[in-house]
């Protein structure tokens, strides 16, 4: 008997669930307020809300795919999203170009036809040996390179190997600032190629081996 009412509550839960559903939408209504054909705010009503716009400036637009604020209502109805300052083009290409940079970063570099790490890690590791070779310590010291070999390197050369490192990142960084500079001062921005003109990766000289 216990099983039976279990089953009929269930059931009756069922139905009051289905009622909701059909009684609020399942994507509430979304209304923009709508000024000299520009959105200036969006009132995203919440399931089962009884929303009513308080005048014909708000309008329904439920159906338009990310809408937001600063939108523009077209001459047929229609919404559009806007269109970005030069400013803002240059600002995107800029962001671009700096994921390159970050990826440059940590691309390795190249020393005596071996590639190296060049990531925040390996920094640690390059200043523990300059400090070392300036306490007079003899060396040799070890190194692992991308390809997973050890390297053993005297204190000179192991100090030229830091140097690299050194340049390297200082490359890219400058590399960075120029290609922004750049940016900043195009009137094209996306059209410009801020993938030219770095320092040689790991990578870039593995590729130039082939040609």
């Amino acid at each position: 008997m216990k099983k039976l009412f279990s089953l009929l509550a269930l059931l009756l839960t069922c139905v009051a669930l289905a009622q909701t559903v059909d009684n609020h939408p399942v994507n509430p209504p979304v209304w923009a307020h709508v000024e000299s054909d520009a959105v200036t705010a969006i009132k995203y009503t919440v399931a089962g809300e009884e929303y009513m716009p308080p005048d014909a400036s708000w309008v329904d637009v439920t159906s338009v795919q990310g809408i937001g604020i600063d939108w523009v209502r077209n001459a047929d109805g229609t919404f559009s999203a806007p269109v970005p300052t030069l400013d803002q083009r240059r600002s995107a290409v800029v962001s671009t170009m700096l994921q390159l940079r970050d990826q440059r970063l940590k691309a390795g570099f190249v020393f005596d036809g071996n590639g190296y790490d060049s990531s925040d890690a390996a920094a640690i590791n390059y200043t523990g040996v300059t400090t070392a070779i300036y306490n007079e310590v003899p060396g040799p010291f070890d190194f692992n390179t991308i390809t997973g070999d050890s390297v053993s390197l005297d204190a000179a050369t192991a100090k030229k190997l830091v140097y690299a490192f050194t340049a390297y990142k200082q490359g890219v960084y400058k590399a960075a600032r120029q290609h922004k500079q750049a940016i900043l001062a195009s009137d094209n921005p996306e059209e410009y190629d801020y993938t030219v003109k770095w320092p040689q990766s790991y990578a870039d000289y593995l590729a130039a081996q082939k040609n």
